[in-house]
């Protein structure tokens, strides 16, 4: 309740609080940064493609999924993607608080991912596929970079098709 993610209602029990389009943004933000500097992590410590090996399988179930037309799949796929680059970080607080990010937000970003076009999540996998490599290259400043184009891209994508719908809330 404090964090604003529940609502207690005296006498009326307790409901998840709903989700604006610009808590949406918010929240998209904080959850970028924190990505971003997993990302900046992840690169100090070199990793090798055995080290991103969950990574490039949640990227390949989202190939898959693309082709299925399965957007649940896909959904999931990128859900423990992001969770797992979060963690190969190494930073457990910068996991965790990314992971209560990402709950608060999963209901909101799965309305508006079925909203979205087959090609948003294709293009959305492909910037997948190149994050892996680019996590491989000696210069992670590349890395971070790329990553924090792609999470605009992606919040401007997501948090613009609600507004686009007019969803008031989520």
């Amino acid at each position: 309740q404090a964090e604003r993610f529940v609502e207690i209602g005296k006498g009326k029990g307790i409901r998840v609080a709903p989700l604006s389009s610009s808590d949406m943004r918010e929240m998209y933000q904080v959850i970028s940064g924190l990505e971003v500097a997993a990302v900046a992590l992840l690169t100090r410590r070199r990793p090798s493609r055995d080290d991103l090996a969950e990574l490039v399988d949640e990227t390949r179930r989202m190939e898959a999924a693309i082709v299925a037309d399965d957007v649940d799949a896909w959904g999931e796929a990128d859900e423990r993607f992001h969770r797992a680059l979060m963690r190969l970080s190494g930073n457990r607080k910068l996991h965790e608080v990314g992971c209560q990010m990402r709950d608060f937000v999963l209901r909101a970003h799965r309305v508006a991912l079925r909203l979205q076009t087959p090609d948003y999540r294709t293009a959305s996998t492909a910037n997948h596929a190149k994050l892996i490599e680019a996590l491989l290259a000696p210069e992670h400043a590349f890395a971070t970079d790329a990553h924090y184009n792609q999470r605009l891209r992606g919040e401007e994508a997501l948090v613009g098709v609600v507004e686009k719908y007019r969803i008031n809330s989520l």
